[in-house]
Formats: C-alpha cells, structure tokens, sequence
C-alpha cells in the first residue's frame, strides 16, 4: 500500500497555501533559506552563536555562494563554512569535496579556523551522532528553536511576523520529512493526493530527492555488505571506471526521482560498455549504455535474442505487482541512442523489495560478466569483417 500523509499533516500543508514565505520560496526552495537566514544573520553574531556553536567576535562578513559554500561566514580569526540542504541529503563524496576544493583552491586561511556545518532537515545516515569527517550537523528543528526565541524578543511587526510563519513553514517541512521516512517493510511511493499536495506547494521535489537520495545509500551499503569495495557516486567518474567498479547514482528528473546503478561489461578502443537497472519514479529500467549508438543498438539486440539481458522475471517471480505493458518491438531511449533501455510500470513495490531486487540483477550482471563481454566482442568483430569486406 503506498504511504500515506496523516491528516494532520496534510491540514497543515494546506495551511501553508496562503504563507507568504511558502509563495517566495517558490521560486528556489534552498537558495530561499539560504538568503533568508543570511538576512537574518548579518552583524548577529549572538544569533550566529545560539544557531551553530561558533563564537565570533568583532565584525563579521556574511556571504551566499562564496567559493562553492552555500553561506560563508568570516571574521579575522575563524571562518564558518555552511552547506544548507534542505531538499535532499547530502553524500560523503559531495562532503569530501567541498573540503578538499576549497584546500586545493587555497580559499582555506592559515590564519583562520575553519569550521564545516551541514545545516538540513535530517540527519545523513553516516554521520556518528551530530558529526562526521570536521563536519557539524546542525538540524532544522535547532534553528526552529534558536529563531523562535529570537522571535520573541522582536517588537511587533513585519519582520516579527514574516519570521513566525517561516518558523511554522520549516517545521510542516520538518513533519514532512518525519512522515516520509520508511522501513524495508513500507512502500516508496506516495499516494497520489499526498502527491499532489506537495505538487501545488511545488515542494515534491523535496520528497522524491530525498526518498531516492535515501535509496541510493541503502543500495551503496547493500553493496558494501555484499564485497564490493569500489562504489562510486559520480557519473564523471564512469570513463576511468574499471570492470569491479559500480556507480551509484540518484538523480531529479523530468519532475519525478530516479536511482540507478552501472556496472562496466566491456571496454575496447573504440567502445566503452555498462549495463544497470533503474528505478525512475514507477518505472523499472533495464538498460544497456555504450558510446556508440549502432554498436548500442545491436549488442541490444542480441542480448535480447539470446534472453540474457531485458527480463523482468525476477521481479515477477518476487511478487512485485507489476501493471500491464506492452513490449515494444524496438528499445526506448534517451541521448540519442547511446542509453537503450526495456522499461515496465511497478504498481507498489516496498523498499526491501526495490533494494534486494537491483542486488539481485546486480550480483546476475556479476556472475555473467564473460558472457555479455563475449556478445559485445562478437559485435565488435562482425562489424571490422563488414567493414573489411568493403574495403
């Protein structure tokens, strides 16, 4: 059964139409939060205390994407470096990055100290308590605390106001996220009244980030537990990526969310090879990925022909409810033919259920691994003999 909102959340939300916060935030969710609390921020440092731990004396700077840093606040002696999330999680690639950059870029002054917050609405599932790696969490929830009892000591008026509903518009979101938590045992998708609640405030981008932001570290663990010990996250990454790697990505796409994985089956001098499985919203994706849009198209073909690859059984076999399809004589595709892909509707699938069904595809990808290199060498060599015969 897919999730449903409580009722006392969806009154709030409904509440949320006529917020004046809510309406200027719909243009961009995050950066709206980011310039907001830097409004709020500058020459507070009391505030800047009370909301991150940071004692900063003397005047201060305040800046909004600074050298990568969402919110950079810096005096003489210490520099505090912000990274606001508050529609999806963050990863510990991305984390990593940011640190390392700003090392690399030399934007890390010898004679500040420099401290890493990570402001979002939950928790990453790697962190140890409140931090991870030099890095501070910092909820929500606190900074709804902190600004409430700033608001109380603010004279009546806008700014008093304006503050109270943005407390209120951060705590239905707060609820939202506690609300779209799941176990393995409970559906990833949400019913379709809940959606399109969201959808009219436009924050179901926030929900589908962070459901297949979620899902794709539960698969990054997965694999951890299962052997694999190179897991990459950017997609960048995928032309140095060798025959044990896997990427493992999650994405916002065309409105919906998606997470996929690929696995490298075959690499030449001329074409590079990956397969994977993909859930894009409701739709279950096996793909095949070449940089060659005919050689795409018939390694396609024979996987098909010889019944090793495109097969949703094993999700039949699983008692995922599947709807009705019809297979199509020719592939779907996306960048012009380099991403060939078989595709069937999930009526309702449980998280447990997503996760062990792509290990499943992912460890047959493994144990089959000469195989599809064999049917992508065979077409490799058929086409140098045709290309031969006509010279």
């Amino acid at each position: 059964m897919k999730k449903k909102l409580s009722d006392e959340l969806i009154g709030r939300l409904n509440r949320l139409k006529d917020s004046i916060p809510v309406n200027n935030s719909l243009g961009s969710n995050e950066l709206f939060h980011s310039d907001w609390l830097i409004s709020l921020l500058n020459h507070e440092n009391q505030l800047i205390e009370s909301l991150f731990g940071v004692t900063l004396n003397g005047p201060i700077r305040v800046h909004r994407e600074k050298q990568h840093i969402d919110i950079k606040i810096e005096n003489e002696t210490d520099c505090v470096n912000i990274e606001n999330k508050v529609k999806d999680i963050p990863r510990k690639d991305q984390l990593n990055k940011y640190q390392s950059g700003a090392a690399n870029r030399k934007q890390i002054k010898r004679k500040q100290t420099n401290h890493w917050i990570l402001l979002s609405m939950v928790r990453p599932w790697f962190f140890e308590g409140d931090s991870w790696n030099g890095w501070k969490w910092v909820s929500y929830s606190h900074v709804c605390e902190v600004l409430t009892k700033y608001a109380d000591k603010l004279p009546q008026g806008l700014l008093r106001l304006y503050l109270e509903e943005y407390i209120k518009f951060v705590a239905t979101l707060l609820q939202l996220y506690q609300e779209i938590k799941i176990t393995d045992y409970e559906s990833v998708f949400l019913d379709e009244y809940s959606m399109e609640i969201l959808q009219d405030l436009r924050i179901h981008a926030l929900f589908y980030k962070y459901r297949y932001s979620d899902l794709a570290d539960r698969l990054r663990d997965r694999l951890e537990k299962m052997g694999e010990r190179k897991i990459i996250c950017d997609h960048h990454l995928l032309d140095k990526a060798d025959i044990n790697t896997v990427l493992v990505e999650n994405n916002y796409f065309r409105g919906t969310g998606l997470f996929d994985f690929y696995v490298p089956i075959f690499e030449s001098r001329k074409h590079n090879v990956f397969m994977g499985v993909e859930l894009h919203d409701n739709s279950l994706k096996l793909f095949i990925s070449t940089n060659d849009q005919s050689f795409s198209l018939k390694v396609s073909e024979n996987l098909m022909a010889d019944k090793i690859w495109f097969d949703f059984m094993p999700a039949k076999k699983r008692g995922i409810s599947l709807g009705e399809y019809t297979v199509r004589k020719e592939f779907s595709q996306y960048n012009d033919g380099l991403w060939l892909y078989k595709a069937v509707k999930v009526e309702d699938i449980t998280q447990g259920e997503i996760i062990d069904l792509m290990c499943e595809y992912f460890s047959y990808i493994r144990k089959n691994h000469d195989c599809f290199q064999k049917a992508c060498e065979d077409v490799e060599k058929h086409d140098m003999n045709e290309k031969n015969k006509k010279r």
